[in-house]
């Protein structure tokens, strides 16, 4: 394979690779920090990769400096919004109500209230 077919297929596998990372690191391996400081690391700048190119893409939205952090994009949709079509407000906040819903708080077990979608997720 060639190195931008190894790109191409790592940005693609770069969401699922979060998660994976996002359940290690926080259900897994809570409370071990020290031993896992690179992997966290790495799951930190994968983060913030994920959430410039996927979540620009699927928010239709530029990231904020203040907010790099998917998770971060994600709950400020579902906490206060955002402008724009009224379409696209729309189609961000369920964006953000099923991605925290289904992939999120189920599986956050080091602290159940950060990724909270405030009782507004219906399944």
């Amino acid at each position: 394979m060639t190195t931008l077919q190894w790109f191409l297929l790592f940005h693609l596998a770069s969401p699922v690779l979060m998660w994976v990372m996002f359940y290690i690191l926080y259900n897994r391996l809570a409370g071990d920090t020290t031993r896992w400081q690179i992997l966290w690391m790495a799951g930190v700048v994968l983060d913030i990769y994920v959430n410039v190119l996927w979540g620009t893409f699927l928010c239709l939205q530029l990231p904020n400096i203040n907010r790099m952090f998917l998770s971060a994009r994600l709950d400020n949709e579902i906490v206060h919004g955002s402008t724009g079509w009224a379409w696209v407000v729309t189609y961000r906040r369920w964006f953000a109500l099923q991605t925290v819903g289904r992939l999120l708080e189920p599986f956050d077990k080091s602290n159940p209230k950060q990724h909270n979608t405030y009782g507004e997720f219906t399944k």
